[in-house]
């Protein structure tokens, strides 16, 4: 019997992309991992171009895919959505612009399914990683990961990567522990793996910057609200009890 996958994309008013880069993740599912059943759910939130058409057109004629609308707001609440919405073995999500190279889904999926890591981290700072992005958001990443590690216990280079996979029982044990339904979902949810002890693998990705892609997200606004989205972190992993790894 096949094992399941399901990969969940968030997307917000992503219909000029939507239908190619799902077309696109499923071809390469079915290329690297084709002993596997394999699930896209596009979590749509909230968005109010003709994304939602698009992937009910998608849907009815693919049963591989599958629409979901998460009404509240925040690329983590879509997210969790998606991964509670679909039962399998391994979950994946990935940002639809696919900034992260397809070619690392095997490995990704593997360190779960396989190596026996209960979160697998596409990493553009492990060894072998190649990433093309400007120079700003070089320097916003060096940052990010500074103010992260002086912070918070981390176990990882890159946690805010959008291209992350988890078991079946981190999903059930450890998703209703995280409390950010925004942007620092899959960082909270890399730190909380790490502290509960939870075994981690990075895996380095090739990375670029979409080309003619207008990113939705202000990058000084964003790093202040990264830095009090830590401190905040920092506060709760004080606060609360040790997690159970079930």
């Amino acid at each position: 019997m096949k094992q399941k996958l399901a990969i969940v994309i968030p997307a917000l008013d992503e219909g000029t992309i939507i239908i190619a880069n799902s077309r696109a993740v499923l071809t390469a599912a079915a290329a690297s991992l084709p002993d596997w059943d394999t699930v896209l759910v596009v979590a749509d939130n909230g968005s109010a171009d003709d994304t939602a058409a698009q992937v009910k057109g998608l849907a009815a004629t693919d049963a591989r895919v599958r629409y979901e609308a998460v009404p509240q707001r925040g690329k983590g609440n879509a997210i969790a959505a998606g991964w509670r919405a679909v039962d399998a073995d391994v979950y994946l999500f990935m940002d639809s612009d696919l900034a992260t190279d397809l070619s690392a889904l095997p490995a990704v999926v593997g360190a779960v399914a396989h190596e026996g890591y209960d979160v697998a981290v596409g990493s553009r700072y492990a060894p072998g990683a190649v990433v093309a992005r400007d120079w700003l958001r070089r320097t916003a990443s060096r940052g990010y990961r500074w103010v992260l590690a002086s912070l918070v216990p981390i176990t990882v280079q890159d946690a805010p990567c959008g291209f992350k996979a988890i078991s079946r029982r981190v999903r059930d044990t450890l998703l209703p522990q995280i409390r950010h339904g925004g942007w620092f979902f899959d960082t909270e949810l890399v730190v909380r793996a790490g502290v509960a002890g939870y075994r981690i693998k990075e895996i380095p990705v090739r990375w670029h910057e979409p080309p003619g892609r207008v990113s939705k997200v202000n990058i000084f606004s964003l790093s202040i609200t990264y830095l009090k989205d830590v401190l905040r972190l920092r506060r709760q992993l004080r606060q609360d009890p040790p997690a159970a790894k079930g």
